[in-house]
C-alpha cells in the first residue's frame, strides 16, 4: 500500500514538474524575462536652421507579445529643430514590461532636402543587447531608444539612458547602434499644414517652408487706451521661440530678423488695478502676403506690426506698415478674455 502511495506521489510530482516546465518555457517563448521599461525619443541633427516635421514615428517589437511606442495625436506633425540636447524632441511615457523594440518606423518632411521620407526597418538585436549590457555595467537603469533624423534620409538609432538631473532639461548617455536609410515618397504638403489652423490658407510648399525658415525684419508695438497699461506680453514665432516681456517689453519693440510671429498673449492692467488676459493668433497666409507686399515696396526696411486695442476688447486692429504703405489684417483670431483678478 505504501509503495502504491509512493508511486502516486511520484507521479503527481512529475506532473507538477511538467506543468512548471511548460509554464516557464512559455514565459521564455514570450520573452517574459526580457521585458523591460523603456521610452522613446526622436530628434534631428545636421539640419542647421531648417527644421523637420515628423508625421509619425514608432518603435515596436512585432513578435507575438511585443510592445510598441509611437507619437500620440498631439505630437504628430510637430516641427522640431536641431538641438544636441534632444529632450526638446519627443519623449513618451515608459512602456512597462514590453519587449525591447526591434523595428523603427518613421515618416517626416525634411525642410533641408524638401522631400518626404519614409522608413520601416529592423534594428540589429545583438547591437541592442550589447549596448544595454554596457549601460547596465555602468549602473544606469532607465533605457531610452533614440532616433536621430539626419539630412538625405539617414537615421541613427541609439540606445541611451537618462542622466541624473534636478532640472527639466534632461540629458542622455547615448550609444549609437545602427544607421538606417529612408526612402523618398511623394510629397503632399497639404497634410503637413492640417495640424495647425493658422496654416490652412497656405497654398504652396514654398510659402509653407518660408513660414518656418525665412527670417524677416520686424518689430511689434502695442497701442492701448489711456486707462490701461501692459502687464505682460508673450509673443511666439514659428520656431517655438518666445519673447516674453513685462511692461517695458523692449526687445520686441526693436527691429530684428525673426521668423514670422505665430501668436501672442496680452495681459493688461486697468486704472482700477484689474487684470485681464487674452490671446491672438495670426493667419499665416495673410501675414505672409502682407510682408511680401511691404518688402517689395521697401526691401531693406523693417516692418512694423502695430496692435491697437480700444476699451472694447472686441474692437481692435492689427496693422502692418512701413514708410510706403499700411495694411490691416482682417483674420487675426482672438480668444475669450480671461479675468485674472
Amino acid at each position: 500500500m505504501k509503495q502504491r502511495i509512493d508511486y502516486i506521489n511520484t507521479g503527481l510530482l512529475l506532473i507538477l514538474i511538467s506543468i512548471v516546465f511548460v509554464f516557464v518555457r512559455q514565459l521564455m517563448n514570450d520573452s517574459y524575462f526580457d521585458k523591460k521599461s523603456w521610452n522613446m525619443v526622436v530628434n534631428a541633427e545636421g539640419i542647421q536652421d531648417k527644421p523637420v516635421q515628423v508625421i509619425n514615428a514608432k518603435f515596436s517589437n512585432y513578435t507575438e507579445n511585443g510592445g510598441y511606442q509611437e507619437l500620440d495625436e498631439y505630437q504628430r506633425f510637430t516641427i522640431i529643430t536641431e538641438n544636441k540636447d534632444f529632450y526638446v524632441g519627443f519623449k513618451s511615457f515608459d512602456t512597462e514590461n514590453s519587449l525591447y523594440p526591434n523595428t523603427f518606423e518613421c515618416e517626416w518632411f525634411s525642410f533641408t532636402d524638401t522631400v518626404n521620407y519614409q522608413l520601416k526597418e529592423t534594428i540589429a538585436i545583438d547591437k541592442i543587447q550589447k549596448a544595454i549590457k554596457n549601460i547596465k555595467n555602468k549602473g544606469l537603469k532607465d533605457v531610452a531608444f533614440c532616433a536621430t533624423l539626419l539630412p538625405k534620409g539617414k537615421v541613427v538609432i541609439s540606445v541611451g539612458t537618462e542622466n541624473p538631473s534636478e532640472d527639466y532639461n534632461k540629458t542622455y548617455t547615448l550609444i549609437p547602434i545602427d544607421t538606417l536609410q529612408a526612402k523618398t515618397v511623394k510629397s503632399d504638403f497639404t497634410i503637413l499644414k492640417n495640424r495647425d489652423s493658422r496654416l490652412e490658407n497656405i497654398t504652396t510648399l514654398n510659402d509653407f517652408m518660408a513660414v518656418f525658415t525665412k527670417k524677416r525684419k520686424w518689430y511689434f508695438l502695442l497701442a492701448l487706451p489711456s486707462n490701461e497699461k501692459v502687464y505682460a506680453l508673450f509673443l511666439n514665432d514659428y520656431s517655438d521661440g518666445s519673447i516674453n516681456k513685462d511692461a517695458n517689453y523692449n526687445e520686441v519693440t526693436l527691429p530684428k530678423e525673426r521668423l514670422l510671429p505665430r501668436d501672442f498673449q496680452l495681459q493688461w492692467q486697468t486704472s482700477e488695478d484689474e487684470f485681464f488676459r487674452t490671446d491672438w493668433q495670426f493667419n499665416a497666409n495673410e501675414l505672409l502676403d502682407a510682408f511680401k507686399k511691404l518688402e517689395a515696396l521697401s526691401p531693406n526696411e523693417a516692418v512694423k506690426i502695430m496692435f491697437v486695442k480700444t476699451n472694447d476688447v472686441n474692437t481692435y486692429q492689427v496693422l502692418l506698415s512701413n514708410s510706403k504703405e499700411t495694411i490691416t489684417l482682417k483674420n487675426a483670431i482672438k480668444s475669450e478674455v480671461t479675468d485674472m483678478n
